[in-house]
This record gives C-alpha cells, sequence and structure tokens, in this order.
C-alpha cells in the first residue's frame, strides 16, 4: 500500500484546492444494527416488517427494494434509518474493498435499516450523493479502505479512520453535472429491466 501509483494519486490529490479530509465534510455519522438472522423475514405475512439492508445489496449505484430482505419492525432504531437519497457505504467484511461498496439509498414502501457492516454519513458540506457516489467507487477511494484494514489486520474502518479518508469537494454545478449523467444511467438501467422482463415473460407465456 505504498506502491507508487498510490503515492503520487495521494499526493496530487492533496494538492488539488478542493481537497478535504472526510471528516471536514461531514458533521456524523453511524453504523447501522444486527439483526438475528432467524429474524429474516420471506413472507410479508409474518407480521409487521421493515427493510434491511446488508453489505450485498450495495450493488450499482442505487439500493434497490426488490434485492432488501425483511426484519421484524422491533430493530428498527433512527440512528439506522435508511432514507432515500442517504449515501451508503461498507465499512466492514471482506468485500470491504470491492468495486461494489458503496450505493445510494432508494425510495422502499416501508421503513428501511441498514446493518453494521455499513456506515451513513452525515454531510455538512454541499455535497450531492452521485457525486460522492462516483467518488467512493474509485481505485484510489476503495483503496484507502483497504489499507487502513492493512494497518490493524481486522476488516474493519473505525469511525477515526473514516474520517482521514481523503476526499475532495468540488464545486455544485461540477457535482450536478455527474449527478445528471447518474440519473440518465437510472433511466436507461430501468429501460433494460423493463425489456428484459417483457422477454422473459413472452418467452414463458
Amino acid at each position: 500500500y505504498y506502491q507508487p501509483e498510490y503515492l503520487l494519486l495521494s499526493e496530487k490529490l492533496r494538492r488539488n484546492k478542493y481537497f478535504k479530509k472526510f471528516g471536514e465534510t461531514i458533521s456524523g455519522g453511524n453504523y447501522g444494527v444486527l439483526p438475528d438472522s432467524d429474524d429474516y423475514l420471506k413472507q410479508k405475512n409474518e407480521g409487521e416488517y421493515i427493510y434491511l439492508v446488508r453489505g450485498i445489496d450495495l450493488r450499482g449505484a442505487r439500493v434497490e427494494q426488490e434485492d432488501l430482505i425483511k426484519v421484524p419492525k422491533k430493530y428498527f432504531v433512527e440512528k439506522a434509518m435508511a432514507n432515500p437519497g442517504d449515501l451508503l457505504f461498507l465499512v466492514k467484511g471482506a468485500t470491504i474493498d470491492a468495486a461494489d461498496s458503496v450505493s445510494i439509498m432508494s425510495k422502499t414502501d416501508a421503513p428501511a435499516i441498514f446493518n453494521g457492516s455499513i456506515f451513513k454519513p452525515t454531510f455538512k458540506e454541499q455535497i450531492l450523493p452521485e457525486f460522492a457516489y462516483v467518488l467512493m467507487s474509485t481505485k484510489y477511494f476503495i483503496f484507502q479502505k483497504r489499507r487502513f484494514v492493512s494497518n490493524i489486520g481486522i476488516e474493519y474502518n473505525s469511525v477515526d479512520e473514516i474520517r482521514n479518508y481523503d476526499f475532495i469537494v468540488p464545486p455544485l454545478d461540477f457535482q450536478d453535472r455527474i449527478k445528471k449523467q447518474i440519473k440518465s444511467l437510472f433511466e436507461l438501467l430501468g429501460e433494460s429491466k423493463k425489456y428484459y422482463q417483457n422477454s422473459v415473460e413472452t418467452f414463458l407465456y
């Protein structure tokens, strides 16, 4: 983790006028909760439920309701609530440095919480979640997460380590261009899913 590629990029980033430590951009943040796996629900009629976002659900730019499991409502706590537009990223587990380890929460038809392997930052700077998603998906950013893991030998990033991530906060107009591109990708993805579903239905029926 002291490869020239990493060190040169780190030095270049720190010279950027928009450079900040992640801790400077947030007012706080939370880890989620850990429901007992025996309580995972498979049917809606098994009582009142909420959705649970796990690390494996952080695939692509958006968390999709159809990928989420359900858990009893007793596990709901405000600090672990995942609201539409929240940025969620993986800070614990063997896939902490996977390409798919950050995502944006979408709307659900019931409340949703996230588990203890995920961290939700509360931004105090003007940071669009779509921009943060793109930046935190880069090889350099993921490299930082793995580097901290290597220092302690545990696949986990503490709050202090999270606050010490290198980050940049460019002007909102630049971030907005990123947001528009991500929105276009969402629309294309939705169209492709509908096409796939129609194709399957045509084949089956």
